[in-house]
């Protein structure tokens, strides 16, 4: 299944192999600027960009996820020890995506260092789900910042989600292709 939309949030843009992986994440499906984001909008590192393409949009109130829909991907990276990727951050981090205006999404993808990617799976699910929030799935890969192949090409990690979570509607497509070990 080919995703209609692609948006990726860059939770903890000042990180550098945060960025990296954001920026590989984008290259990887051709994110445009009007979907690649940052809590503020941010330039980094700005002596060092070469472009607008490397430019995040700010998220905005009510207005920068409400595009999402059932055929869309939202990635989410972040590094777990700062960001609302952190355990006990659930509940935030639904409450922003709410604020920002998604209502629905087919997919959303984290990639960041969990400790307990499972719990943080249902949790997160249930904090969506407290704001009405529907999605199709819910996958968590989890990156080892001590290991070298996450500075190689940390897009490339994805191979098995550490934790994925089947969501509260329906995405015939995805459920049909994408992790059917997960049902």
């Amino acid at each position: 299944m080919r995703w209609t939309g692609y948006y990726l949030i860059n939770l903890d843009a000042d990180d550098d192999r945060t960025r990296e992986t954001a920026d590989q994440w984008r290259e990887k499906y051709a994110i445009d600027r009007e979907r690649f984001f940052a809590p503020q909008g941010q330039l980094w590192p700005p002596a060092q960009a070469s472009g607008a393409h490397k430019l995040y949009s700010p998220l905005i109130r009510h207005r920068s996820l409400a595009p999402l829909d059932r055929q869309a991907k939202l990635i989410i990276v972040g590094c777990g020890q700062r960001t609302l990727t952190v355990p006990w951050a659930t509940t935030a981090l639904a409450r922003e995506l709410h604020g920002w205006g998604m209502r629905e999404v087919g997919l959303i993808v984290m990639q960041t260092t969990f400790t307990k990617p499972i719990r943080y799976v249902h949790d997160l699910a249930m904090a969506l789900n407290e704001r009405s929030i529907g999605f199709g799935w819910l996958a968590v890969y989890q990156i080892c910042r001590r290991c070298r192949c996450a500075r190689r090409d940390p897009a490339q990690i994805v191979g098995r989600p550490a934790a994925a979570l089947r969501g509260n509607i329906m995405t015939p497509e995805a459920d049909k292709w994408y992790f059917p070990k997960y049902r």
